[in-house]
């Protein structure tokens, strides 16, 4: 059983795929004067925006962040918290688990994603940020930081995220990784998750307790 549990945020904790996948598309479409398909564009799902930008010839970063900003912004509305996210969340706490986060989004951006929801930023203890390593996910420097972070040895440690790029991140440093059905957009490059879940109070089955970090 795990005595670490670790998220993901985007399509793991937070439903914001339509926010991320819309804001980006409109970005990239304003910037490349031409309409691009949304199955196009899942690729970036998880990805940096630095990294997945590039990768449709766009070189314009700061236009281009400035942009998906302004539409992310624009559809806050539509993000909301996966059902049962909260009340795992609050039952890990009282097995004495303080639940952490390794995300490619930097520790303001974190902050802010998370406020809307009342309390959701303090439940969790440990943050592995992107500002906090020279390399993201897939790299598994991000989970190496948690692991160094929080103490915890690998094999007691279970990372939930919803791609491929969540898999490879934990795979590399030692971490079984569990794949949250309830936010995935694909399986595809994930046959390889020690776990699929289908909803979050499956974590639950998973875990001991009586540690802090």
């Amino acid at each position: 059983m795990y005595r670490y549990v670790v998220f993901d945020v985007d399509g793991t904790i937070l439903d914001s795929e339509e926010a991320n996948m819309v804001s980006f598309q409109r970005a990239a479409e304003e910037m490349l004067g031409r309409k691009l398909r949304y199955e196009d564009l899942a690729f970036s799902l998880g990805m940096l925006d630095e990294e997945a930008y590039p990768m449709i010839g766009i070189t314009d970063l700061e236009q281009a962040l400035r942009l998906r900003n302004r539409y992310y912004a624009e559809l806050l509305h539509t993000v909301r918290v996966f059902d049962g996210v909260y009340e795992v969340l609050e039952s890990l706490r009282e097995r004495g688990i303080c639940p952490g986060i390794v995300t490619c989004r930097t520790g303001g951006e974190l902050r802010r994603a998370l406020a809307p929801f009342g309390g959701l930023y303090d439940c969790f203890g440990v943050l592995s940020t992107a500002e906090l390593t020279a390399r993201h996910k897939p790299d598994p420097e991000p989970m190496e930081k948690y692991l160094e972070l929080s103490g915890a040895d690998p094999r007691e440690v279970l990372y939930i995220g919803d791609t491929e790029q969540d898999l490879r991140c934990a795979a590399g440093a030692g971490v079984d990784f569990a794949l949250a059905l309830w936010g995935a957009y694909t399986t595809a490059g994930c046959e390889g998750a020690a776990y699929f879940l289908r909803e979050p109070r499956e974590i639950l089955s998973l875990v001991g307790g009586e540690v802090k970090a």
